[in-house]
């Protein structure tokens, strides 16, 4: 009888290593930089399918994960509905993206000048770990700060300080912000400034890159300040932020 116990024994504990041994395998992941910029194109659905084509062009995709991703991308192109978004979302956030964050939230009541500042204080100063931070944040507050760091740029030097200083990927970004926020006229002039880079490649994530045509972009700066004439860019953010108190305060 004891040596039946014993071996009941023995058998649970192989049995125990093994089911160990075989523990359910990682889920394969985006390049966490292109995982964290796709979070920030979902507003602007024509961006984003550019980008995941480019991506998979230059092979910064696994190819288990190409048909998945570009299959939802296609979805939310066709239909951008927010059941979608937030499927997508979830998906890249699985594979990839950085998590968000909820520390970034205010008291009730905020500006949306004290909202952008207070993103801009925790605003990290690594250029690498800058495209995690504006993942972590929710649509509203992204679209707050991107387009409001645009608008400044292009006030002082054209759609060309804004590449300079801030990269054509954020550009993107904040195009997508500015669709968010129903800034359309604004979202269309960054889209078209960005789409003035090749299609073959995603856009630049860094500040070395050739500059795309000078006439072109002069005549996208008149339209964004002939925008700024009828309305600002801050008259949509501030209704976005009454609309959507739960993305700015805790």
């Amino acid at each position: 009888m004891r040596g039946a116990f014993l071996l009941v024994a023995i058998l649970f504990a192989v049995g125990a290593c093994g089911s160990q041994k075989r523990s359910a395998p990682s889920l394969p992941r985006l390049p966490q930089p292109l995982a964290d910029h796709l979070i920030g194109l979902l507003p602007e659905p024509e961006l984003l399918q550019r980008e995941t084509i480019a991506a998979i062009n230059v092979r910064q995709l696994r190819a288990q994960l190409q048909e998945d991703l570009l299959g939802q991308v296609n979805a939310l192109r066709a239909d951008p509905t927010p059941s979608r978004t937030r499927r997508l979302e979830r998906w890249l956030r699985r594979h990839g993206a950085s998590p968000r964050r909820s520390d970034l939230r205010g008291p009730h009541g905020l500006s949306t000048e004290a909202i952008f500042q207070r993103l801009v204080d925790a605003w990290p100063e690594s250029f690498d770990r800058q495209w995690a931070f504006l993942s972590q944040l929710t649509p509203g507050q992204r679209a707050v700060f991107t387009l409001r760091i645009a608008d400044d740029e292009i006030n002082n030097g054209g759609l060309s300080q804004l590449f300079v200083n801030d990269t054509p990927a954020f550009a993107a970004e904040a195009a997508a912000g500015a669709r968010l926020v129903g800034a359309d006229g604004y979202a269309d002039v960054l889209a078209r400034a960005v789409r003035l880079f090749p299609r073959r490649r995603p856009l630049p994530r860094n500040r070395s890159y050739p500059e795309p045509n000078e006439q072109a972009l002069t005549r996208l700066d008149d339209r964004w300040f002939a925008l700024e004439e009828q309305r600002l860019p801050d008259e949509s953010v501030r209704r976005y932020v009454e609309r959507h108190p739960e993305e700015f305060f805790r």
